[in-house]
């Protein structure tokens, strides 16, 4: 927790341990997965180069997504950082949404059927997006996970070779 704290410039207090520690999620682009306990403290959070270089080649993974759940609503807020990758910060990331909702929905257990979540995302760097998921469990494990949500065009251009 005390080196997921560090890439975020949080204090360890910061991120929540009791559903599961920092982990490697993945559902094809491995991601840092970790739960802020606060929604001020996800705000709050910024990026250590050092401290992340330190902790993607020790994980292997691509980037850090942290995410509060709010306990009235059970909605998400999420952040996810990959400058390592060229990416500061991401509005919108499916990929790492999916990692995260297939792994809670894992540890949450429970009766067989379909889970539906709500994610936002890019609040606090001015670019909102809300990404909706769904988990399918069968025979007692997650089996399928999707992710949805709308797109702005926020700029065009044009590749030559």
């Amino acid at each position: 927790a005390a080196d997921a704290a560090a890439c975020l410039c949080l204090a360890a207090a910061d991120v929540r341990t009791d559903a599961h520690a920092p982990v490697h999620a993945s559902v094809g682009l491995p991601f840092l997965v970790v739960e802020i306990g606060a929604l001020e403290a996800l705000s709050r959070a910024r990026f250590d180069v050092p401290a992340l270089e330190r902790v993607m080649a020790a994980t292997r993974t691509e980037g850090v997504y942290a995410y509060f759940i709010d306990p009235a609503t059970g909605e998400w807020r999420a952040r996810m950082f990959a400058p390592l990758l060229g990416v500061p910060e991401d509005p919108a990331t499916g990929s790492a949404t999916c990692a995260a909702i297939a792994l809670r929905a894992s540890l949450a257990g429970g009766a067989d059927g379909e889970r539906h979540w709500r994610v936002r995302q890019g609040v606090e760097m001015g670019r909102p997006s809300e990404l909706r998921g769904r988990t399918v469990r069968r025979d007692g494990k997650v089996e399928e996970v999707y992710v949805s949500g709308g797109a702005v065009e926020v700029m065009r251009g044009t590749l030559e070779a």
